[in-house]
């Protein structure tokens, strides 16, 4: 069954969608055309907001506002168990925790009342879900956030043109996101989805600090949690208690041997009896505390095999722990060096305007400028995106699950 007929659609634009497809096949701009930032401009006007930003998809589009709000390992965001997958799973990606609450039953979106009951220490973020075309009471949800400074995302895959008080979804939270998979309210013929904020300075604020710890306490972390290195440690353990076993097992067979007395004054037939039965007493002692010292070689050959193993453990994951940590610096590096290039690329678009409108410019610079500003603002959420993976990987290293 096809619940959207996007043949149909496609025969009722296909003049202007042919001319469009043309043009980009024509100017051969296919990676970070004009057509994207005129999209955005376009999107950003219908929603009354300051900037929008498109992305490949609905699912980035939450990835992205959730790392560019520096959400990460450990954190929790409040979200709602009714929704597509795609709401936990960016959660997940970033490394944070969904805190689920429940939905009202006559709306079918987050039940208000249970969100302060939601909120603890680790609270970063709420993201409500506008589902069916219908919003939750964002007025309220706001209010809330702004009572404990948190921020909210609103996910408006399947709010996109909904008012609320005479506002657009995507213009009534910090951040907006939505989806153009082809069966949202604006598709499109692919997968695609945008980002929607008033704050200006949110895509040019870097909120990510240097990871705060030193590598070795990233390395301390790491030998504590790693269940290798437990293992090793108990194995260890293991070969030293053997080794104790064994060794107490001799010592009792040596003072029965050396405490074997025959009293002078017994009977003969009593003495050759107790000698007899005191030289078998001895030859078991003796090979009993034979075996016992070997047993106790054995436990010791253990345990420096175990130790060994410990050391060729804690030397691999010194390398792992090692190598992630100077990549999460060189991430962090990265996103600085953007965030230049972003700024650099802003002013070269003012400037090549302010020519163009003075008459010694061209156009045509003026388009250059602007692709260069799109590709270089691309390559900061970019950095942000691989500092959050390198943070996660080096998380993991550390044996801190995500």
């Amino acid at each position: 069954m096809e619940f959207i007929d996007l043949k149909a659609q496609y025969r009722i634009y296909k003049t202007d969608i042919d001319q469009c497809i043309h043009q980009v096949l024509d100017h051969g701009h296919f990676i970070m055309g004009p057509e994207i930032a005129d999209l955005e401009q376009r999107l950003a006007d219908y929603v009354g907001v300051k900037c929008c930003i498109t992305v490949a998809s609905g699912t980035d589009s939450i990835e992205i506002a959730l790392r560019a709000l520096g959400i990460g390992a450990g954190d929790e965001v409040i979200t709602v168990p009714f929704t597509w997958i795609s709401t936990a799973e960016a959660i997940g990606l970033v490394g944070a925790k969904p805190v689920f609450v429940d939905i009202d039953a006559g709306t079918y979106n987050m039940d208000v009342d249970q969100i302060e009951a939601a909120v603890t220490s680790r609270t970063k973020a709420i993201l409500p879900v506008s589902l069916f075309g219908q919003m939750p009471d964002y007025d309220r949800i706001n209010a809330i956030a702004a009572k404990h400074h948190l921020p909210v995302i609103e996910d408006a895959a399947q709010s996109f043109g909904s008012t609320q008080r005479g506002k657009l979804s995507c213009g009534v939270t910090l951040i907006g996101s939505t989806s153009f998979f082809p069966a949202k309210p604006l598709g499109c013929y692919g997968d695609g989805g945008a980002l929607f904020t008033n704050d200006d300075e949110l895509e040019e604020h870097n909120s990510y600090e240097p990871y705060k710890a030193t590598l070795d306490e990233c390395l301390a972390v790491a030998f504590k949690n790693r269940p290798e290195l437990q293992q090793a440690k108990l194995k260890i353990n293991m070969a030293s208690d053997n080794i104790k076993i064994a060794h107490s097992s001799s010592l009792p067979t040596i003072v029965a041997v050396a405490s074997g007395n025959i009293s002078d004054t017994a009977p003969e037939t009593s003495k050759n009896s107790t000698n007899w039965t005191v030289g078998v007493n001895v030859a078991f002692n003796l090979f009993d505390n034979g075996l016992a010292k070997t047993q106790t070689k054995a436990a010791q050959a253990d345990h420096e095999m175990a130790k060994q193993q410990k050391r060729k453990l804690e030397d691999a994951v010194t390398l792992e722990v090692s190598n992630a940590f100077l990549n999460v610096t060189e991430a962090f590096e990265r996103i600085n060096n953007n965030q230049v290039a972003v700024n650099q690329s802003k002013r070269d678009y003012e400037m090549a305007k302010d020519r163009y409108e003075a008459g010694v410019g061209t156009n045509l610079d003026v388009m250059d400028a602007e692709v260069a500003m799109i590709q270089a603002k691309t390559n900061y959420i970019q950095a942000i995106y691989d500092y959050g993976i390198n943070r996660a990987k080096l998380n993991r290293t550390m044996g801190i699950l995500n």
